[in-house]
């Protein structure tokens, strides 16, 4: 589905907006973050694969551990500040 003018206008529309309300100084950063972006834009690849792989190294990050799966529950079991477990939800119908 592709984007309409419409839909540019919407969007626009609608940063403005939240824009309006910014301080000036808030703005002057935002400008300066858009213009890296625009400068910095050669730097990175255009396929959008590549951008979801770098967006998800870089916000959504990965557990690192040698240790297994049953060793880290075991590890949080022992540290949890709640020592009987929680009883579980029936339904009262």
């Amino acid at each position: 589905m592709e984007a309409t003018i419409n839909d540019f206008t919407f969007f626009s529309n609608n940063y403005m907006n939240i824009l309006l309300g910014m301080s000036d100084d808030t703005k002057l950063r935002i400008i300066r973050s858009l213009t890296d972006s625009l400068l910095n834009h050669n730097n990175v690849s255009e396929k959008p694969s590549a951008f979801t792989s770098e967006m998800l190294k870089k916000h959504a990050g990965a557990w690192v551990s040698n240790e297994t799966a049953d060793e880290i529950i075991s590890t949080i079991r022992e540290n949890s500040s709640i020592r009987k477990p929680l009883p579980l939800a029936r339904n009262q119908a």
